[in-house]
Order: C-alpha cells, then sequence, then structure tokens
C-alpha cells in the first residue's frame, strides 16, 4: 500500500491484508476477513501515513451502507468521521438525511443541508459563502466542488468553505476526476 503523509512523503507498507480490501474512503478501507465478505474491519490511514486497525465499539463495518473521504454512514444514518490521527468518531447527535453528495471532507444530505468534516473529525454545518446554493452544487473533489453556474468552492481543513474566484476559467466545462 502506498500511503501519502500530512507532508506529501510517500509511505509504502506490505501486508496480505490489503489485498482482501474491499471498500474505500479517502483515508480508511475495509477489509473482508473471509471469503464470503460477511466479516469486515476497518483499517485507517493516518496523517503519519500509518495503516491502523480501527476499533470503535459503536461501529459495526458490515452495517456500513456510505463510504465518503473522511466519513461514512451506517444503516441506522448515524455518521462517523475519520480524523487524520486515526479515530472514528459516531456523531449521533446529529440526524442527518441520506448522503446525496459527497466529496472527500464535505457531504450534502437529502434535506440539502451541507456538512463538512475536519481533519481533527469534527461534523460541522458551516457558514456558507453568499453566492453558493447548496442544491446547484454539481461537480465533487477531494476539498473542493463546482456548481451549475461554474462557481469553483473549496473546504479547508477545518470544514470552512470558501469560493475561490478565477475569472480566466470557466468551470463549467470541467471535468473533475478525483478519488
Amino acid at each position: 500500500m502506498y500511503a501519502i503523509d500530512k507532508k506529501g512523503y510517500v509511505k509504502v507498507s506490505e501486508s496480505e491484508l490489503f489485498k482482501q480490501a474491499v471498500n474505500f474512503g479517502g483515508n480508511y478501507f475495509t477489509v473482508a476477513r473471509n471469503p464470503e465478505k460477511t466479516e469486515l474491519e476497518l483499517y485507517v490511514v493516518t496523517g503519519e501515513g500509518q495503516v491502523l486497525k480501527s476499533e470503535n465499539p459503536a461501529l459495526k463495518v458490515k452495517d456500513i451502507i456510505s463510504f465518503g473521504g473522511n466519513y461514512l454512514m451506517n444503516n441506522r444514518g448515524i455518521v462517523f468521521t475519520v480524523s487524520t490521527s486515526g479515530t472514528v468518531t459516531a456523531k449521533d447527535h446529529m440526524r442527518i438525511g441520506i448522503l446525496q453528495k459527497r466529496g472527500g471532507n464535505f457531504f450534502v444530505d437529502s434535506s440539502n443541508f451541507f456538512y463538512t468534516v475536519s481533519e481533527s473529525g469534527e461534523l460541522i454545518m458551516p457558514p456558507l459563502p453568499m453566492t453558493l446554493k447548496v442544491s446547484s452544487v454539481l461537480k465533487l473533489g477531494s476539498n473542493y466542488f463546482i456548481d451549475q453556474t461554474g462557481k469553483f468552492f473549496v473546504v479547508d481543513k477545518n470544514g470552512n468553505v470558501f469560493e475561490r474566484v478565477m475569472r480566466d476559467h470557466d468551470f463549467r466545462l470541467a471535468k473533475v476526476i478525483s478519488l
């Protein structure tokens, strides 16, 4: 496995375990412990590029129904965030709708609410720029998105949303390739 740490260095890890990886988020993945893929384990990649097995008694990995960049949702509608330290935390104090639009560190739910996730694992409903209409969010990247009118927005590591004006570019025609 090749992981890139927060300083941009590549960390290489070898394990037979990685061959059984079946589901992927931005900084985590699941591993099938049996051929039927009924027994899954969650592994996180820290900001230092280390791979750690996650232990969170509130999360049954087989119950995950939606995978995002640094967050996931289980079949009870509870969002869990994954911090850069590798901590997986249930955010069961917030009622979230179905995840409709998913970026790396942000998502829009079925009620058209916009959420971000900070590097420390906070789930945030941030103040949004006046020019942003959540319903017009169209093209999603890891920490950026483009709306239907071609406006370009970024989500920083603290979960804040900013519009980036680039007058020389027409982002309405942009193709987004982001993992």
